[in-house]
C-alpha cells in the first residue's frame, strides 16, 4: 500500500526541542532556588522560631521569620512567600531600607518556584533600586545575580546575561572567589541556550578552575558535568567523555545519587550522539535506576524516549512502541506539554513507517494539538517580557519626577528659612543661587517629563508589537486555508481510503481560529487602553461584542483587511459592519471612524 501522508510525518527529528533537566548538573535557577540551605536541626527549630515570632519584635522577629522562610523554600514555597511578606511587614514597621530590600529579595524566591515570574522581576528590581538609593553594592550584587536566575526562567537570556556579567563585575572586584565560580557556572548555562558555545566553555573553565584552586571537589565534579555538556554540543565527544567520567567517578565515592544520575545520563547520551548504541543502551540501563532513586519521573520519560529512538534507528519497531507507551506513562503526572507533543510526533512516524495510516494520523493531530499550546506559550513569554519592560520604564520614570519634586520642595523651604535668617544683600545672594538652581531643577524635571513621554512611546511601539504578534497567529488560518486547498486537489488522485484520510486531514486544517486568541487580545488590549470597551458599552448600550471587538482594533489602527484576517471574515464583511458601527456611533460620512474612537 502506498503511503500517503510521507511530507506530513516524515519531518525532521523531533530531539531539536528536547528539553535537558538532566543535561546540567546545575540549570539556571537550582543555583539560587534548590541547593540546600538548612540543616535538619534548623527544621527541628520550627517550634521556637514560631515562639520568637509571635512574643517579640524588630529586629529578632525579623531573623525569625527569615529563618522560617529558608526553612519551607523547597518544602513548602507557598508558606516560605507567606513568611517573606510578613517578613517585609517588619522590615517596613521598623523604617529599615535594608531589611525591606533583603525581605523583596526572600518574596521573589519562593515566587520563581512557583513560576510567577513577572511578579518577583519586579519585586526583584525594587530591591534592586532600595540597594540604589543606600548606595549598598554588596546587596545589589546578591540582588542582581538572582534577577538574572529570574530573567532565565522566563527566557529572557540577554536580560539575564546583563545581570549575571554585572554581579561578576563586584565579586571581582571584591575578590569574592566561590562567588565568582558559581556566577560562571551560571553565565556558561546562559551562553548555551544562546548558542555561544566557545564562550560557554571558557565561562565553565574558569568556574572549574576557581573550585579546583579552592579544592572544593563536589563543585569541581558539578562544573566538570556542565563542561561536558558543553563540549557535547560542541561535537568534542572525547573531552565531554572525560569530564563526565571524572564527575562520575567523585559522585559514586561519595555515593550521591543525584549526580551518578546526572552523569550516566549525560554518558548515555553521548554515545547516543555517536552512534554507539551498544554502550549508549548500557549506560541507560545504569542511569534508569539512580533516575528512579531521586524521583524524577520527567528525566525517566525523556530516557523512555532517547531508548525509542535507538530502537527506531535499528527498526526495533515493537521495542520502540513499548519505550514510548513508557515514556506516555511516566510523563503525565508531570504534564509537560513539549514532551507529550515529541511522544506523540515520534508514535506517529513509527506508526507511518508500519503503514499504520490511521494510528499516524490520530497521534500526528495530537502533536500538532500540543504544538499550538506551545507555541501559545511562547507568545505569552514575549508579551510578559514587553509588559515587564514598559513597568519598569514607567517605574523609572516616576520616579525621577517624584525626586524632582521633592528636591523642588526642599530647597523652597531651605530658601525661606534662609530669607527670615539673613541680611538683604545675603538674600539677594542665595536669591541667586536659587534662580540658578531653579532653571537646573525645572531643566530636570522638563527630562523627567521626556523621559515619561519616551515610555508611553514606548508603551505604543510594545502596543504595535502585540498586534504584530496576533497578526502572525491569526495569518496561520490563511496559511492553513492554503495548505487545505492543496490537499484538496489531492483527493482525486487517491484511492476511496486514502481519499477518507485526506478529507479528514482538509477538515482539520479548515478549522476556524480558536476564540481564545480573541479573549487574549483584548485582555492585553485592556492594559494598553483601561476602559475604552467599558465606556463604549455604557455610551452606546446597543453595539454587540462583535461590534466592540472591531472597534478596538480600528481603534489600534489596523486596517480592513488586517481587521478581517484576525476576526475570519471577508474584507466586505468588515467593511459593512464598520458603516453599521458609524451610524450606531452617530459618526457623519465625512468624518474618520479611527479619530473618532481615538478621541472617546
Amino acid at each position: 500500500m502506498t503511503p500517503i501522508l510521507p511530507g506530513i510525518l516524515k519531518t525532521s527529528t523531533i530531539f531539536l526541542m528536547k528539553k535537558q533537566i538532566l543535561l546540567h548538573f546545575s540549570t539556571l535557577i537550582v543555583l539560587l532556588l534548590l541547593m540546600p540551605d538548612t540543616n535538619l536541626s534548623a527544621q527541628k527549630n520550627v517550634d521556637s522560631l514560631l515562639n520568637v515570632v509571635s512574643g517579640s519584635a524588630g529586629k529578632a522577629r525579623f531573623d525569625a521569620l527569615k529563618a522560617l522562610g529558608k526553612i519551607y523554600k523547597s518544602l513548602d514555597p507557598a508558606k516560605a512567600l507567606k513568611y517573606a511578606v510578613e517578613e517585609r511587614e517588619q522590615a517596613l514597621a521598623m523604617k529599615d531600607r535594608v531589611l525591606e530590600a533583603d525581605a523583596l529579595n526572600d518574596i521573589a524566591i519562593p515566587m520563581l518556584m512557583m513560576q510567577q515570574n513577572r511578579q518577583a522581576v519586579m519585586l526583584l528590581q525594587e530591591s534592586v533600586r532600595i540597594y540604589d538609593s543606600l548606595n549598598d553594592k554588596e546587596g545589589k550584587a546578591k540582588v542582581i545575580n538572582n534577577l538574572g536566575i529570574a530573567w532565565s526562567q522566563i527566557g529572557s537570556f540577554e536580560n539575564s546575561l546583563a545581570c549575571y556579567t554585572q554581579a561578576l563585575n563586584w565579586y571581582i572586584k571584591k575578590k569574592d572567589l566561590t562567588k565568582q565560580a558559581r556566577v560562571y557556572m551560571s553565565l556558561g548555562l546562559v551562553y548555551e541556550q544562546l548558542k555561544k558555545y566557545d564562550q560557554a566553555l571558557t565561562a565553565h573553565h574558569k568556574a572549574l578552575e576557581i573550585f579546583t584552586g579552592e579544592n572544593d571537589e563536589r563543585m569541581m565534579a558539578d562544573a566538570g558535568v556542565n563542561l561536558g555538556a558543553a563540549y557535547k554540543w560542541t561535537g568534542n565527544f572525547r573531552e565531554a567523555e572525560i569530564y563526565f567520567n571524572r564527575a562520575l567517578d567523585f559522585y559514586r565515592q561519595r555515593q550521591i545519587i543525584f549526580g551518578m544520575a546526572v552523569a550516566t545520563n549525560n554518558l548515555a547520551q553521548l554515545y547516543k550522539s555517536k552512534g554507539d548504541f551498544k554502550n549508549a543502551f548500557s549506560w541507560y540501563a545504569k542511569a534508569l535506576p539512580l533516575i528512579r532513586q531521586i524521583r524524577n519521573t520527567w528525566a525517566e520519560a525523556a530516557v523512555y524516549l532517547d531508548l525509542a529512538d535507538i530502537h527506531y534507528q535499528q527498526a526495533h519497531w515493537n521495542e520502540a512502541l513499548s519505550n514510548l507507551t513508557n515514556a506516555e506513562r511516566l510523563n503525565t503526572p508531570e504534564n509537560d506539554p513539549g514532551l507529550q507533543s515529541q511522544i506523540f510526533h515520534f508514535y506517529s512516524r513509527v506508526y507511518d513507517t508500519l503503514q499504520q495510516y490511521r494510528l499516524a494520523l490520530d497521534f500526528f493531530k495530537r502533536y500538532t494539538a500540543l504544538k499550538d499550546t506551545l507555541a501559545s506559550v511562547e507568545k505569552t513569554k514575549v508579551i510578559e517580557e514587553l509588559s515587564i519592560r514598559y513597568e519598569t520604564e514607567k517605574k523609572g520614570a516616576e520616579n525621577d519626577l517624584l525626586k524632582s519634586d521633592i528636591q523642588v520642595h526642599k530647597l523652597r523651604q531651605w530658601m525661606l528659612t534662609a530669607f527670615a535668617l539673613a541680611a538683604l544683600l545675603t538674600a539677594v545672594f542665595l536669591a541667586g543661587i536659587f534662580i540658578r538652581k531653579r532653571k537646573q531643577l525645572i531643566l530636570n524635571k522638563i527630562k523627567s517629563e521626556q523621559e515619561a513621554q519616551e515610555a508611553k512611546e514606548d508603551m505604543v511601539k510594545m502596543s504595535q508589537a502585540l498586534t504584530s504578534k496576533a497578526l502572525h497567529l491569526a495569518g496561520d488560518a490563511e496559511k492553513k486555508a492554503a495548505f487545505a486547498e492543496k490537499l484538496a486537489a489531492l483527493v482525486p488522485l487517491v484511492n476511496p481510503e486514502g481519499q477518507t484520510v485526506l478529507q479528514s486531514l482538509v477538515d482539520e486544517f479548515i478549522k476556524p481560529i480558536d476564540d481564545n486568541l480573541w479573549e487574549e487580545f483584548e485582555k492585553y488590549f485592556e492594559n494598553i487602553h483601561p476602559a475604552f470597551l467599558a465606556k463604549l458599552a455604557v455610551r452606546f448600550p446597543d453595539m454587540t461584542t462583535n461590534d466592540r471587538k472591531i472597534c478596538a482594533m480600528v481603534r489600534l489602527d489596523l486596517s480592513t483587511k488586517e481587521i478581517a484576517l484576525m476576526l475570519n471574515r471577508s474584507i466586505r464583511t468588515i467593511e459593512s459592519a464598520k458603516y453599521q458601527i458609524k451610524k450606531k456611533l452617530n459618526v457623519g460620512d465625512d468624518q474618520n471612524l479611527t479619530s473618532f474612537l481615538i478621541a472617546l
